[in-house]
This record gives structure tokens, sequence and C-alpha cells, in this order.
């Protein structure tokens, strides 16, 4: 079968299942996962218009991951920022809120509700990782079919579904610094899937609870505490079509205590609660040829101690039409945003903003080795202009083993409700931030090109890419003429800026045994304009290397080492105005084993930073444990 007849029978025998399956390549030597992230219908990582990287539930069973910006550390051009108290998933460069969360294809965002844009809590809000199926990352803008916030890429959780027959599982994992000041963490989660009624209604369950102990250091980890629970009801009424109730429930406790995790100049203990709700009833559908993914949403993230809610409701529609040489994916979306703050200065206290977009793309397969994809989104806002996203892609497979990858795509972000809404008065201790209601869009423009070479067992992929910013927003001084209150502040369009780099990636399978996987990062990023002119985007490291071996020592035993080199970072830590630190480069060695007791139980332990890296904030910006031991326990049923 020719590469082109195959893409099209993959495309006309599309059902959106948004289930992880394996399918034979042609020399019947080759396995290769389907990806849906890309395009909106299933198709192989080599085939889909997009940088793509599949993250898999054996990668995310290894270990003791506490959310998902650990599991991310392993994807070139994904870098984790922050510190011991959370961490936040930047994208080539670009800063952490231009990432766009899904949950089998829907937006998560809870950023709004915390004052300063929320770092490091979307992650947490997550399904336990024992309901996901396997992550799909995106890296560069697609906000042609994701719209807004999806400006520097996407990380797409797909979800397991329940089989025919009830299953689950049960884990246990510990965490224990070497060092006594720092705190320990315990983890529990559940996993529960079956049939309600045969091939007819099926449940699925989920529950995670996490106890972070404060760490006894400045400006180290608060103590945390989390709960998260989900459940899915699925209803196929044939084999054609499924509709899925979507449940969750979770909150997030935080306590910093002054002489312990407090920052030196802290004079009173603080305490943070916040609770998210959430909604989703979907359809995947198939019509013939023609299949459908369709869903409403509704999430609603309260901050108690900011008497702060942000409630997003979100309806879209995404149909897949395949052809004799295309396959069309044509939608629509409406997105509405309520956010209330009973501490904003002023009388308004509540903000609303409504969104309505159409988008479209098309797939076409003009010759044998070459595919061409083009899209276009319309997004009209209620409080600006008509934003339009086009994008182009092309695929040329040269060989059976070697294909080259092309792409121009636009991004864009849309002010936040604060920072758009006239009359609203933020509280800030630098100063009272003034809404603006004349800004525009955040956009960007990204090419990359890039080449994966795929056979037998090793697969190597190299890829360059550049992306321009433009229209950054800031905030500065206010004019009196705007601002009543001398010294405060609002927010403006200035700064442009660039960020490029260099990803790199290869995997061996040395021996029927032996894994070996290797990672490299460039990124350089350089803001063009603004006060901060000539200085990078974001603070991460210029060169960041790291790779995996893993080990079958016996049938039921494995063992695994990474080894991770991060550069001395091309941005200044903020510590001071006044200074220029850059957090210096440091290498990390992680050690793991994994025996299988049974059938059923699984015992897992290791060592993380092998070498006893410390992490001080006045050197690097953030405080983190140095050597620290950790063991699972995992039984499934």
């Amino acid at each position: 079968m020719s590469k082109y007849s195959l893409l099209l029978a993959t495309a006309t025998g599309l059902k959106l299942s948004l289930i992880s399956t394996l399918v034979m390549a042609e020399n019947g030597a080759e396995l290769s996962e389907l990806v849906i992230s890309a395009s909106g219908y299933e198709q192989e990582v080599t085939e889909a218009p997009a940088s793509i990287t599949v993250i898999d539930q054996e990668t995310i069973n290894q270990g003791a991951y506490k959310d998902i910006t650990e599991v991310l550390s392993h994807v070139p051009g994904v870098f984790a920022t922050g510190g011991a108290s959370g961490n936040d998933i930047s994208i080539r460069g670009m800063p952490t809120k231009y990432t766009l969360l899904l949950v089998d294809g829907r937006p998560q965002s809870s950023r709004e509700s915390q004052p300063s844009g929320g770092g490091g809590m979307d992650q947490e809000w997550l399904p336990p990782l024992k309901s996901i199926e396997r992550i799909e990352i995106i890296r560069g803008p697609m906000s042609t079919l994701y719209g807004a916030n999806a400006m520097g890429g996407v990380v797409n959780i797909i979800t397991r579904k329940a089989t025919d027959e009830w299953h689950g599982n049960v884990r246990f994992d510990v965490t224990q610094p070497e060092d006594d000041i720092y705190g320990g963490s315990k983890q529990a989660s559940i996993y529960l899937a079956g049939p309600l009624i045969a091939d007819t209604l099926s449940l699925r369950l989920g529950a995670r609870g996490l106890f972070n102990e404060e760490d006894e250091v400045s400006r180290g980890a608060s103590e945390k505490e989390i709960h998260n629970y989900n459940a899915q009801l699925r209803y196929t009424p044939n084999d054609d079509h499924a509709f899925d109730l979507d449940l969750m429930k979770s909150n997030q406790k935080r306590i910093t205590t002054v002489g312990k995790s407090a920052a030196g100049s802290a004079r009173n203990d603080s305490e943070t609660q916040n609770d998210k709700n959430s909604f989703a009833l979907t359809h995947t559908g198939s019509w013939g040829d023609i299949s459908d993914t369709s869903y409403v949403q509704r999430e609603s993230t309260y901050n108690e101690g900011r008497d702060m809610r942000i409630t997003n409701l979100v309806v879209d529609s995404r149909w897949v039409i395949p052809s004799e040489e295309h396959i069309t994916t044509v939608g629509g979306n409406i997105t509405q945003a309520d956010l209330k703050d009973e501490e904003n200065v002023l009388d308004t206290n509540t903000i609303s903003n409504d969104q309505y977009s159409l988008y479209g793309e098309d797939e076409w397969f003009f010759a044998e080795d070459l595919s061409l994809t083009s899209g276009m989104r319309i997004d009209k806002n209620e409080n600006f202009d008509s934003q339009i996203s086009p994008r182009f892609y092309a695929n040329w497979f040269a060989t059976e083993t070697w294909t080259v990858k092309a792409g121009i795509a636009t991004g864009y972000q849309t002010p936040e409700l604060r920072e758009m809404t006239s009359g609203w008065v933020q509280d800030s201790r630098g100063g009272d931030i003034y809404g603006n209601p004349v800004l525009k869009p955040e956009t960007s423009l990204s090419k990359e090109i890039g080449v994966i070479y795929s056979a037998g067992n090793k697969v190597i992929s190299a890829t360059v890419f550049d992306n321009h910013f433009d229209d950054k927003i800031m905030t500065t001084s206010c004019p009196t003429s705007i601002c009543s209150v001398f010294g405060s502040r609002y927010n403006v369009n200035v700064d442009e800026a660039k960020t490029q780099g260099v990803e790199l990636s290869s995997e061996f399978q040395l021996r029927d045994t032996l894994n070996l996987s290797v990672r490299y990062t460039y990124t350089k990023s350089e803001q063009l304009s603004g006060d901060n002119k000539g200085q990078p985007l974001t603070q991460m490291p210029l060169h960041l290397f790291a790779t995996s071996l893993n080990w079958q020592l016996l049938d039921k035993v494995k063992a695994w080492v990474d080894y991770e080199y991060r550069g001395e970072e091309s941005q200044e830590t903020g510590l001071s105005s006044n200074t220029e630190t850059q957090a210096p480069s440091y290498d990390l060695v992680h050690l793991g084993m994994q025996f299988e007791v049974n059938d059923r139980f699984v015992v897992q332990a290791g060592i993380n930073n092998l070498t006893n890296e410390e992490f001080e904030f006045s050197e690097y910006g953030f405080v983190d444990a140095g050597r620290e031991y950790w063991a699972s326990l995992e039984y499934s049923f």
C-alpha cells in the first residue's frame, strides 16, 4: 500500500475515539502511535502537520511524578519553570501563559482566578496520572484549531476510557529529601473503570490526594494539600456514536509560615484555598465517512482568599470530512468568560466577555509523497476587532524512512479580562493596576522546518524554529489623565520579541533489553522593543541536554538512569532591579528501578538528584531540595 493510499484509508475509517492505538507500517516491522491534536483526527506522528511528541502510559507510570509538569520535562523544546511550590510549562521560550492545556481536546484554564496569573496552578487541576492514556505535546502556535492561548503550543491530555471488563489500580508514592529541612511528600491515587450495561453504558472513576510538607527554608516549598476527583459516564447507543459526561472536583490548599518557607521579609503566615469544579458533555460520532466531535464545557474556579471566581463556558463543534484527495476540518466555537472579584478597588466587581469563532483546515494529498495543510480561524471578540489566524504546513515523505516537515503559523493571545476592562482597578503592592479598553491581542508569526528519520529500531528528528512576537502586553506607569491615583500603573501594547532555536531528539533500541533516548534543545529569545529591549523574553537555559537509558534486566525487573544538563540561563532572575544575576548551569542524575512482584503488584524505588545538587534562591532564583529518595507501590485488579 502506498503512503498516499494509507493516509486516505486512515482518514476514511475515522471514529475519533481519542483512544491511543497502534498501526503496523507497510513493511510490517514498525509501530507508530496515532495522534489527534495536530489536525483534529487520528494520524501517525510522522504525518501530522505539526512538531508533535507523544508521551505514552508506560513513561507516565515510570517514576514518582507529582504532576504533569515533571512528566513533560522529557520533551525537547519544553521547559519546566518555577520552583519548589509549583512548576509551570514553557514551550519554545514563550512565557508560560501561552501554553494551552487541554483534556480530551477541551481547554483548561483557571489563571484569571489568581491576581498574578496562577503559575503552577493549572497543572495541579489535571486528572491523576493513572487516569491518563497518553499526552500529546505540540510545539508552536496552534491558534487556527484551538484559538487564543495556544500561541506557544498545546499540551493535550488524553484520558483512559473504560473497557468491556471492570479493572482498576491503586498507587501510593512517597518522596523524602535527604536533608530534613526540606519537606517530604505523600501521594495516593485510585482508578476504576468498567461497564454498567454491556456495550452501552460504562463508568470511569479517578481520585488523587497529595500532601507536601513545608520546607524549613526561606522561599522553599509551602505546605500543600491537593484533592482531585473525576468521573466519566460514557453512553454508546451504537458503534457510530458515543456520549461522554465528565465531572471533576478539585481543591488546593497552601500554607506558608514565617520562619519556614515564607520569604524573609514576610511578617505574617499565609493560607490560600482554591477550588475548581467542571462539567462537560461530549459527543463523538461517525456519519458515514464524516465524523464529528462536539462538546459543551463549564468550569468554575474560586480563589477563597481573594473572594475571586472565574467561570468559563465553552461550546465547540468540529467536523472532519474526507474526500478523494482532501481531509477537511471545519468547526465553530463560542466562549463566554465571567470574572467576579470582590477586591476590585472601584465599585465594579464583575466582568464578562464573549467570543465567537469559525475555523477550518484542509489537508491536501496532491501527490503520493506530498501533503499540504492550510487553515484559517476567525475570532470575533466583543471587545476588539475580528482576529484572523492562518497557518500552512507541508509534509514531504521523501522515502519510506525520511520525512521533511515545514510550516508557518500565526498565533494570538487575548488580553486578560482585568487588563482590557475600563474602570477596573486591581489592588497591588507596587501600585494599583488599571484596565485599558484599547488593548489589542498579542500576536505571533512562527516558522519551522524539520526532518524525521525512522527505520526499524531508531528514530531521529531535528527541527529549527523562528518565532516573532508582536504587541506584547506590559505594565507601565499610568498618566494621571487616565489613572486618578499617582503611582498607579496600566497595561499597554508595546513590546516585540523573537525566539529562535533548535530541537534534536533520537531514540535507539540498542538491544532487545536496552533503550537509549537523547534530547537537545537550544533556545534564544530577545525582546526587540520596550523597557527591556535587548533582554531575553523568559528565564531559561540556552542549552538543555538530556538522555535516558532504560534496561530490562530480567523479565520482571527493569532499571533506568536519566541525565539532564541545563546550561546557564539567558535571563536575569529578577532578584533585584539593579542586578543581572543568571542562574548557572547544573547537572542532574536520577536513578530508578521497577520490580513486578506478580501480575498485580508493582514496586518502584529510586533516587532523584543523585549528585545532591543544591539550589539556593540567591543563586538560582528558586529553592529546591537536593538528593531525595522515592518509592511507590501499585496494585492493579
